[in-house]
């Protein structure tokens, strides 16, 4: 069936129809959604400079927090307990974080805090009190840090004293427990070379007197 004819000024129609006040609104009103456009764009960009600014705030809040509670701990301790919150803060200052050799002397100090942040799953890094229940649950662990020292300082002792004055080789000391405890510590290598050293700069020293005497 075929469709009617269209009217013969349709046309016409269509052009006035095009030129109406009201399709002139319509199509002025095409730009309004770009103008909502940029006015989400400037709001979210105004949120990120807000949200920025926040977090900027939020980070120097927590530097000088950081700041104030190592600082809350004397020079001169390695630790304080603070009861309030029950658990220890740490002095994390390079002097008491680092292993030395004490001067004019065979004392080489073990940093404490690397051992007990590892040891009790603390992660050194975040430098946070180190809660007293926890310390209670890792005790046996700490225990066996004190306990395995005191064997590694018993047999150094043993190696070195005259008239034997040995030394110790590096593989030895490395399969000691006291050494594979501060191998998850971060601080063996460090202790393992001064050990080492010392060991033989003592064993010369008591060389040097056997053939003297």
């Amino acid at each position: 069936m075929p469709l009617p004819p269209p009217p013969a000024n349709l046309l016409a129609q269509i052009k006035a129809k095009k030129s109406s006040p009201e399709n002139q609104d319509t199509s002025s009103g095409a730009s309004k959604p770009n103008a909502l456009l940029a006015a989400i764009q400037a709001k979210q960009a105004a949120a990120s400079v807000d949200q920025s600014s926040s977090s900027n705030n939020k980070s120097s809040f927590k530097s000088k927090s950081t700041t104030a509670s190592e600082s809350a701990v004397p020079s001169d301790k390695l630790f304080i307990y603070n009861e309030s919150k029950e658990s220890f803060q740490f002095n994390l200052i390079s002097h008491h974080t680092e292993p030395k050799l004490v001067e004019n002397t065979n004392e080489i100090i073990v940093p404490l805090a690397p051992c007990v942040y590892r040891m009790t799953d603390y992660t050194y890094s975040k430098k946070e009190p180190i809660l007293l229940s926890r310390c209670i649950n890792k005790l046996n662990v700490l225990r066996c840090l004190l306990r395995e020292c005191d064997q590694l300082n018993i047999l150094l002792e043993g190696r070195l004293s005259p008239p034997r004055g040995g030394t110790i080789e590096e593989d030895e000391l490395g399969k000691t427990r006291f050494m594979e405890l501060l191998s998850n510590c971060g601080v063996y290598q460090n202790i393992s070379e001064l050990i080492v050293q010392r060991c033989n700069a003592v064993s010369d020293r008591v060389a040097m007197r056997k053939n003297k005497g």
